[in-house]
This record gives C-alpha cells, structure tokens and sequence, in this order.
C-alpha cells in the first residue's frame, strides 16, 4: 500500500498543505507484491570483461565455452563474463599452440588475459638496417618473433619473413640468410 497524499507549499507560510486536486491521505493503491517480492538471499549477477592478447590468431574459450577468434595483440574486444575466476584459453587448433590463463574478475572490472604463440629467433645484422622502424647497428643482434618484418637496408625498404635464427645480409639481395 502507498500513501498517495500529495502536498504543495505555501510561499507565505512555508508549510505544506495539501493539494485540492490531490487524492486523500489515505488514499491508496495496489501494488503486485508478487511482481516486487525479492527473495533477501537472492544473489545479483554481476559482470565484467576479459580482453584476451595474443601475438597472433587465436581461438578462445572461457570455462569451455568458446567465445571466437581473436587476431594480433590489441585486436581483440573486451569479453562479457560474470564477476569472479575464470580460466581462458587461446589456442590453434589443430597444432601445439595454446595458452591457458587463470584471471580474477571484478564486479565492473576489466582483465587483461594475454599470452604468446609465436617464437622469437637471434637475427644478427650483418649490415646496419631499421627494422620494423627501430634503427640498429651493423653487428647487433635482435630478437624477433616469427613472421614478416619490414627492413630499411642502404635506404631501400623490403619486407620479409624471419622463421629461424639468420644474418640479415643486402647480397645477393636483402634478406635474412
């Protein structure tokens, strides 16, 4: 029951009076208590997000349900789940690439589950070169992940793929022997 008494001041008197188009105080009006009743135990549901990174394609499942696939590391959109542990996987499969990370989510939160795939090798310069825009020496040795590269050697750009431990030469031509 709701008391449905409305009031409205006086600017002279300051105090409330009730309205003369206003129903009585004692008014009321049924509501379905069935429709508000709440169980006081009853638990409310809250969520938060996972965004997975990886180094390169991806399949994703959090606690088994699986959520799509993901590309390079910021390529992915935050995930919905509920507030609490889960454990995400990121996996090709198919082949032996997988990761699986333990993450806590926060009521509202956001998680960053990130991992990698890709293997990285010893690239020796055997020039000086900037790769993927980061000058280096002649003699340096760098580490790169597996995959295409963008190279500026003697001034001329190329690009191509690293995929074992190599010297990166301009003869015969520009490449990674």
């Amino acid at each position: 029951i709701v008391d449905a008494g409305v009031t409205r001041a006086r600017a002279d008197a300051r105090v409330a009076e009730p309205r003369a188009d206003a129903a009585p105080r004692d008014a009321s009006i049924a509501i379905d208590a069935v429709a508000m009743a709440v169980p006081p135990d009853a638990a409310v549901a809250t969520t938060g997000f996972i965004v997975v990174k990886n180094d390169t394609w991806c399949e994703v499942t959090i606690d088994g349900d699986p959520r799509g696939r993901t590309g390079a590391m910021n390529a992915s959109k935050p995930l919905r789940v509920d507030a609490g542990p889960h454990t995400v996987i990121c996996e090709q499969p198919g082949t032996a690439n997988k990761w699986t990370k333990q993450v806590e989510v926060g009521s509202g939160g956001s998680v960053t589950a990130a991992g990698s795939m890709l293997r990285a090798f010893a690239v020796t310069l055997g020039v000086d070169a900037t790769i993927d825009g980061i000058p280096h020496k002649r003699g340096a040795v760098v580490t790169l992940k597996r995959g295409r590269h963008d190279f500026e050697i003697n001034g001329v750009m190329t690009r191509f793929d690293v995929s074992a431990a190599c010297t990166v030469q301009s003869t015969p031509e520009p490449g990674c022997y």
